[in-house]
């Protein structure tokens, strides 16, 4: 297998995590584990690979890839007879009898101190706050968090559809509600598989978009 690392860092405030309502404190916590040292949050690879697989639905198709354009495994198995489209042959299908060619572990960061803040839900269809719809969320920011990718050689013709995703998810949100950053790092071998047009993309995405 060949590896490259991923940097991710907020744009804002970051929340990734589910609700706790049995629990004392705020209602969205961050995705932690619980280790002899202490509390260790990160950003699991599953969150971070479907993030990644949203936005290459969305860019697939008019860069020349295909996309069945859905997330959810119900739909994805629905929407497919014989032949995978290109976003599913990338990140997976539900069946066991498509397993990815890339993968993803988990993202953590080298120390981060979470802190709640209190929000407000909007209803989608009206865009106003929903009446008693104030809640907390355990939040981060200024923290960058580390993991590593992983793929073979099945992978190496849809890696421009891999770096089309990561450029794709920079501008949209991530986790709930929030938005990040993220750069590509030791990506020599990458640099080598993917092919010399799609180099200038390879290099954007070595450095932050997002200054600070």
């Amino acid at each position: 297998m060949r590896m490259f690392w991923v940097r991710v860092r907020p744009v804002g405030l970051l929340t990734v995590g589910g609700s706790a309502p049995a629990s004392v404190g705020p209602d969205i916590v961050f995705t932690s584990i619980y280790e002899k040292g202490g509390r260790r949050l990160y950003i699991p690879g599953p969150s971070f690979k479907g993030a990644l697989r949203s936005a290459a639905s969305r860019v697939a198709n008019p860069y020349g890839f295909s996309s069945c354009g859905q997330v959810r495994p119900d739909l994805i198995s629905s929407a497919h007879a014989q032949v995978l489209c290109d976003v599913c042959k990338l990140f997976g299908h539900p069946s066991r009898s498509y397993l990815p060619v890339v993968f993803f572990s988990d993202l953590v960061p080298a120390a981060a101190s979470p802190w709640a803040v209190t929000r407000v839900r909007i209803e989608d269809s009206t865009l106003k706050a929903l009446e008693g719809g104030l809640y907390s969320a355990e939040v981060v920011a200024g923290v960058e968090f580390v993991g590593s990718v992983r793929y073979g050689e099945d992978a190496l013709d849809l890696l421009p559809l891999l770096l089309l995703a990561a450029a794709e998810l920079r501008m949209d949100r991530f986790g709930r509600a929030s938005a990040v950053d993220l750069k590509l790092e030791n990506t020599d071998q990458l640099q080598r598989d993917v092919p010399s047009d799609w180099h200038g993309l390879l290099d954007g995405l070595g450095e932050w978009l997002w200054k600070r």
